[in-house]
């Protein structure tokens, strides 16, 4: 590895910080090609970012922040720019873009509580996520309202920091831009500064895209869930050739012993799995003749259709003059004949 190597990965590095915003303020289109080509490149130039710096180590897990230099700084901010532009990708599985984001946001988060730059409870609050989507039938109306209000609270208050955030930092950019044109040199403390306000500000939209993952979550997965059955009924199945294989910044060779070139392997069903396998066990069972609000919404024209077929079943016993069918419609004549 060349001696320039970790200037040249700083270079790279504010390339993509670069598209991020192109992206952030650009009138494109999310689903148009140009964009979702921009997405692509961003993260694969990210994962091969990870790797390079992996290969130099340089981060331990035995530093604080003090110890970390200001050139290194910005590449705490990879996972959460993988994040953001995963979850710009546009593509018929939602819950992998989602659950691929989420990952790495957990992560970034996780290396900033390894730097004492984050106090959050992480495992608190994936317990406090699942506790609270499991309690949601037998929460009361006060406890939703109660609950909305700290939600509301609470995204007022980051909200609020955020926008001093970006004022400070583009008060800092300016002054780093300044310096930049006078001297190849830029002041130290101000160009730390710049990047720990950066995370901070990514820190506040991290835990307000998590909030937002989670509570899209359940609904693409029932989605995702509804449209397998559908898609089962009618053709058999094909493997997924997608993968998921999200990249970290491992700080030692033991970690890559560990985790690989990427994340360590997460033990998860998917949506697809899950369903096959308790269709097999008999547990999820789907009956031809139910006209449940389940088998409507699996297909709204399954009823009529029903209907219609019961109707040319019937029409077709009265011209046999089948003897239960037309015993039945006099039965049905006599009643209303009663009725009126």
């Amino acid at each position: 590895m060349s001696d320039d190597q970790p200037e040249n990965l700083s270079s790279s590095f504010d390339k993509i910080l670069d598209i991020q915003q192109q992206l952030k303020n650009c009138n494109i289109s999310s689903n148009e090609p140009e964009f979702q080509e921009k997405v692509k490149d961003a993260i694969g130039e990210l994962e091969q970012l990870t790797k390079n710096i992996n290969s130099l180590e340089l981060f331990s897990l035995n530093e604080s922040i003090e110890e970390l230099s200001t050139n290194n700084l910005k590449f705490l901010l990879i996972p959460a720019l993988l994040a953001d532009f995963t979850m710009k990708i546009h593509q018929s599985d939602r819950v992998k873009v989602l659950e691929k984001a989420e990952v790495y946001y957990y992560d970034f988060l996780s290396r900033l509580k390894s730097y004492q730059l984050c106090s959050i409870d992480l495992e608190m609050k994936k317990d406090n996520h699942n506790l609270e989507t499991n309690a949601n039938k037998n929460r009361t109306e006060i406890d939703s309202l109660i609950q909305s209000a700290n939600d509301r609270k609470s995204k007022i208050d980051r909200y609020m920091k955020t926008k001093t955030l970006e004022k400070e930092i583009e008060k800092l950019k300016v002054m780093l831009k300044g310096q930049q044109k006078k001297t190849l040199n830029v002041d130290d403390e101000i160009e730390r500064d710049f990047y720990l306000k950066l995370i901070d500000l990514w820190k506040e939209k991290t835990l307000d895209e998590l909030d937002s993952i989670q509570q899209e979550l359940p609904m693409a997965r029932m989605h995702a869930a509804m449209g397998k059955l559908s898609s089962t009924q009618d053709r058999p199945s094909k493997p997924s050739k997608s993968t998921f294989n999200p990249m970290i910044i491992t700080k030692n060779d033991l970690q890559k012993q560990v985790y690989g070139a990427g994340y360590p392997s997460i033990p998860t069903v998917s949506i697809e799995e899950f369903v096959k396998q308790k269709m097999d066990e008999g547990s999820l069972q789907t009956n031809s003749k139910s006209n449940s609000l389940y088998d409507w919404a699996m297909n709204p024209l399954k009823k009529n259709q029903e209907e219609e077929e019961e109707i040319v079943r019937k029409e077709k016993l009265i011209e046999k003059d089948d003897p239960e069918e037309l015993d039945r419609l006099r039965k049905q004549d006599e009643w209303k004949d009663g009725k009126a």
